[in-house]
């Protein structure tokens, strides 16, 4: 089963995802702010992370460096979720490597859809 490690600090948005990935076949683990997720992920070693560009206290670029900064999380493959479109941001996540970027509000259908592209590349 693939792991899917899921970072909002929206508890709706958490809890949304992590339905929708169990009902779908992914063990999903859910993250509120971007310590606990570079913890969980040390621990959990998921296949996928999925996180917002704007956090409390921080944001997706932040995490997703400390993420790749670490040998063991480094090939992890990252997707932004944001409700923020814009170039910079778009341009600055794929920069560090993300694998894909949506934004919200998204059509579940579709994001699930392209996790599991994601996943079958990743095998």
């Amino acid at each position: 089963m693939k792991k899917v490690l899921v970072l909002d600090d929206d508890p709706e948005i958490v809890n949304h995802l992590v339905k929708k990935l169990n009902e779908n076949g992914y063990f999903s683990i859910p993250c509120y702010e971007s310590y606990e997720a570079i913890k969980k992920a040390h621990k959990e070693l998921p296949d996928l992370v999925i996180t917002d560009y704007s956090l409390s206290g921080s944001n997706g670029i932040n995490f997703c460096k400390g993420l790749k900064a670490s040998d063991i999380t480094k090939s992890i493959p990252v997707m932004f979720i944001t409700a923020y479109p814009l170039d910079r941001v778009r341009r600055e996540a794929m920069d560090l490597g993300a694998v894909d970027f949506m934004v919200k509000p998204f059509d579940t259908a579709k994001l699930l859809k392209r996790i599991s592209e994601i996943l079958n590349k990743t095998k």
